[in-house]
């Protein structure tokens, strides 16, 4: 995450490194991401930039940290919304991501993400720690339309959900030659939603 000496920066120059690092790894894979591009865009010395970032991971980790932090506002505002139903609320949220991933104007950047999501290992994301997204959904939704009780089962419920998404959006990017519209990909999404709301066996 970004040193103090980062945040004590004029505004526009923040703005200016935030946007140079949006713009470099929008345009290659992480692992092709280059700093000094980063530097050269955002026409900053390249000593000053190791005086607010660690090293290329760590100003990728703000770019995600700042994402995160813009839709858990709004998740809490559909939450509240929809009366904390969990599942009236996550389709709203996914519609919207779709959007956000798929023609918004980060999308490159978002399909770069994936790519490197792709490509750790199952140990590596395990170890991730919980969103505050996450966190905010187990703490919040309406338990009461649910057959979950402890935290844990809501938590597994939640992942399982978010999986879903993630896996649904991984193959949607790595069919690149034909992947298909947003809308289609909306309407695969709220299916597996069904599935896992009402169940897929008849009667």
């Amino acid at each position: 995450m970004p040193t103090a000496t980062f945040y004590r920066l004029p505004t526009p120059k923040r703005a200016r490194i935030v946007q140079a690092a949006y713009t470099e790894f929008a345009r290659a894979p992480f692992c092709d991401a280059s700093v000094s591009n980063i530097i050269r865009q955002a026409q900053v010395a390249h000593g000053s930039f190791y005086q607010y970032f660690q090293d290329k991971a760590d100003i990728f980790d703000y770019l995600l940290s700042l994402q995160q932090n813009h839709n858990i506002a709004w998740m809490r505002e559909v939450l509240a919304q929809e009366d904390n139903d969990f599942f009236a609320a996550i389709a709203i949220v996914f519609d919207r991501l779709i959007d956000t991933l798929v023609t918004g104007p980060y999308a490159p950047f978002y399909a770069n993400v994936f790519d490197y999501l792709h490509e750790q290992s199952p140990d590596f994301l395990k170890q991730q720690p919980q969103t505050g997204a996450a966190v905010y959904l187990r703490d919040h939704l309406d338990r009461s339309r649910l057959k979950v009780n402890s935290d844990e089962e809501v938590e597994l419920l939640i992942w399982q959900v978010v999986g879903m998404f993630v896996q649904t959006m991984a193959a949607y990017y790595q069919n690149s030659e034909n992947p298909g519209s947003a809308t289609e990909l909306k309407q695969k999404v709220a299916r597996q939603l069904q599935w896992l709301a009402s169940g897929c066996v008849q009667g």
